[in-house]
């Protein structure tokens, strides 16, 4: 029996349950009720469970929050509708994608993982603003992260090219230098 109207998500990967295991308590709220918002089932055993209380430096509890309001809500407005499935499509599953690889190095793929998904989210003003936000904190499309990424893939194409790249930025640093110090050196002859 549904208790509410479902929202799907094909994109949103089943943890291994390892993963799930380690999750703190706000955590495995969180994906549990992400997995009862795309069931149309709220367990009873899930509404008992607290939510964490918000925290304004993370926004968990909070996106937490706004699907426990979804399930108990009979006719919820457009607004509401907006922000569970922006919690369903884009941010929960970032989130979880990072809980299950967590190095450094996989950083960039998971910041344009996080583009594509604001891009197909069907509401302009909800890109817009949500663009915004990623160009001020895009640590890691910094070229330094992206060829850190690059490095680590198993692609033998990719890593090949980072390689280069950074050999071909070497090379460029040294000449500079070079550049710099001959012209020091004339400044220093000119000045005497």
């Amino acid at each position: 029996m549904k208790n509410f109207e479902p929202i799907e998500n094909a994109n949103f990967a089943k943890m291994p349950d390892d993963i799930v295991d380690d999750l703190s308590s706000d955590q495995y709220y969180g994906y549990q009720i992400c997995l009862a918002v795309m069931s149309g089932y709220l367990d009873p055993d899930l509404q008992k469970l607290q939510i964490g209380p918000i925290v304004h430096s993370r926004w968990l509890t909070l996106a937490c929050r706004i699907l426990r309001f979804y399930t108990s809500t009979k006719q919820p407005s457009k607004s509401l509708v907006q922000l569970t499935n922006f919690c369903l499509k884009i941010y929960f599953p970032i989130w979880f994608n990072i809980k299950k690889e967590n190095k450094i190095t996989v950083g960039a793929k998971h910041f344009f993982k996080l583009i594509e998904r604001v891009h197909q989210f069907p509401t302009d003003k909800v890109r817009d603003i949500s663009m915004k936000v990623l160009q001020r904190n895009a640590y890691f499309a910094h070229s330094e992260n992206v060829i850190l990424g690059m490095l680590a893939e198993d692609d033998e194409n990719i890593h090949r090219r980072a390689v280069e790249k950074i050999l071909e930025l070497r090379s460029e640093a040294s000449s500079t230098t070079d550049m710099e110090s001959s012209t020091l050196e004339s400044s220093r002859k000119d000045a005497v």
